[in-house]
């Protein structure tokens, strides 16, 4: 499906459907404040880049639509004879006991799991299961490689109307994707050359905005246990002082997910590589 299908698709067919708007935290979000705060002594070459542009954007979108800050610092987890394991969420919310991570796939684009952030984000469930994990997977068209030297600015007002939707999925079904042997869903890489990883398809992942109940059937769950929202962003919402077009967002949350902890990830812990 090409970037013009998926778009003019999602914006008829799907976005008419969505007429929940979200409530969000934050209305009007600004990034500067944030950005120094989240991100102390962020160099001029790092400033240049276009992915941390480009992912600060739906980290701070993120965190202004379902709350929580941006996380500066790694969390410090003690396990296994009082050794450390570093986890850095995107967005942490203390308050309800949440972490997102948010990824930013372009159209056609696949969803890459690295085992080791599996692997921890497992080992913190594992330790914390008061908490819950959720990967917020947001589709975006800006195919067009950015001018290294442009600012936080132009590149948000690119991704401010070029952003299809947005998807809130909990880590059960992250780690189920992961662990999924169904070349149908995935593709697995075992290279000495680079972390081994899962990629989840494109066509799979847009099930999760036009079809989240096949897509949990798929992934061996029970659609009972889950609860469906499809939601919208509300019309005056902006960054940086610009308006975001409409983006429709499916919330997946897994009602059982503290047995599913309890059952999938506390008997099957294995060592963490470091």
């Amino acid at each position: 499906m090409n970037v013009k299908s998926l778009y003019k698709i999602v914006k008829e067919d799907i976005l008419p459907k969505h007429t929940c708007s979200i409530k969000p935290k934050e209305s009007n979000i600004y990034s500067k404040k944030q950005i120094q705060h989240s991100f102390p002594g962020f160099s001029d070459e790092m400033n240049t880049k276009d992915k941390v542009k480009l992912g600060t954007f739906y980290e701070l979108l993120t965190s202004g639509l379902f709350g929580g800050s941006l996380a500066d610092i790694f969390t410090l987890v003690g396990f296994q004879d009082n050794n450390t394991l570093k986890i850095h969420p995107d967005v942490l919310d203390t308050k309800r006991k949440n972490i997102r991570e948010s990824k930013a796939i372009v159209t056609g684009g696949h969803l890459t799991l690295f085992d080791g952030q599996i692997n921890r984000y497992s080992w913190y469930q594992s330790m914390y299961p008061e908490f819950k994990t959720f990967f917020v997977v947001w589709r975006h068209n800006l195919k067009k490689r950015m001018n290294n030297y442009v600012s936080y600015i132009e590149v948000f007002k690119e991704l401010a109307n070029k952003t299809i939707y947005g998807a809130v999925i909990p880590f059960s079904l992250i780690f189920a994707m992961h662990a999924s042997k169904d070349q149908d869903i995935i593709r697995r890489f075992e290279l000495d050359t680079w972390e081994h990883c899962t990629t989840v398809k494109s066509q799979f992942l847009n099930l999760f905005i036009f079809n989240p109940e096949e897509a949990i059937k798929k992934l061996e769950f029970s659609c009972s246990d889950f609860i469906i929202k499809r939601l919208v962003t509300p019309d005056n919402m902006t960054m940086e002082g610009l308006k975001l077009d409409k983006i429709p967002i499916v919330v997946i949350d897994h009602v059982t997910y503290a047995d599913w902890v309890q059952n999938e990830i506390m008997h099957t812990q294995e060592d963490v590589p470091f």
